[in-house]
């Protein structure tokens, strides 16, 4: 399905389920299906109902690549005129994975009393990447003879973003992540790094609202991509939230640690019910 911003922009989504609903906003370069394939295992075996909705951002998966649009601001706004249009006044579940838990906070700063809860999976905080506090790569657990069928550089970039790379990982990076990556367009990412930081600080709103819904904060220990250290300051924000940091996870967390993963989201959806 397909919401049309503009006669240039069209946002491609999937809703799976009825009930409560629930947005699901992927990463910088992924699509919908990293959030799919995390998230669907848990949903699908829940006895309370979720209408899930999964979005492709722009320049990324089948959604336009209209470079207009490459920037945080713009791809901000775009959502929030599909939210209006698919969600309406519903309250609803937010969910965002890195760049996507950016927009999230983007998000629940102008959908403050409509978001009941909300879970945010290793994601960015310092939109400018030379300002992170980063973990220096160092931990590998890899199935050397199992990377050995693959080509020397997909072997790399495997080796890059999975710690523990093995058959069951691989694949599932390959599925959820890689498959994306290849879909997206280059030059809009380029042009939307360029123009990644909000014009509005939206925690310092969100520290404003004592926005006290359940929450749930993941990271990864050897997150490389956008650490774990600056997350802390998002657990400040939230006086409802759960606040981890897994070992043995980079920014793949939910394929690399998905039993763990599973159990907190779990957790966090429990206390949407038993303790909102």
């Amino acid at each position: 399905m397909f919401f049309e911003y503009a006669s240039d922009m069209k946002l491609h989504y999937d809703i799976r389920g009825d009930g409560t609903p629930v947005l699901l906003i992927h990463g910088l370069g992924c699509d919908m299906n990293l959030m799919i394939g995390a998230f669907e295992p848990i949903f699908t075996n829940e006895t309370r109902n979720y209408k899930r909705i999964y979005v492709d951002l722009p320049g990324m998966g089948e959604s336009s690549k209209t470079l207009t649009y490459a920037s945080s601001d713009k791809i901000l706004t775009i959502l929030e005129k599909f939210v209006d249009k698919i969600i309406g006044k519903e309250h609803f579940l937010l969910v965002g994975q890195s760049f996507g838990g950016y927009l999230s906070r983007g998000l629940l700063a102008h959908y403050r009393f409509q978001v009941n809860g909300l879970t945010l999976l290793c994601p960015v905080v310092i939109p400018t990447s030379a300002d992170r506090d980063l973990p220096q790569q160092y931990l590998s657990f890899a199935d050397e003879k199992y990377l050995k069928t693959f080509d020397q550089k997909l072997a790399k970039l495997i080796k890059e973003n999975l710690i523990i790379a093995n058959k069951q990982t691989i694949e599932r990076q390959q599925k959820e992540v890689l498959s994306g990556l290849a879909k997206a367009d280059q030059q809009f990412l380029k042009a939307l790094q360029k123009d990644y930081t909000f014009s509005t600080n939206v925690d310092e709103v969100i520290a404003a609202m004592n926005y006290d819904k359940p929450s749930l904060i993941l990271t990864g220990h050897q997150d490389t991509r956008v650490g774990y250290k600056d997350q802390w300051k998002l657990f400040e924000l939230f006086p409802r939230a759960t606040f981890t940091v897994l070992d043995v996870a980079d920014h793949s967390l939910q394929i690399e640690e998905p039993t763990v993963f599973n159990v907190l989201v779990k957790n966090w959806l429990n206390r949407l019910v038993k303790f909102a």
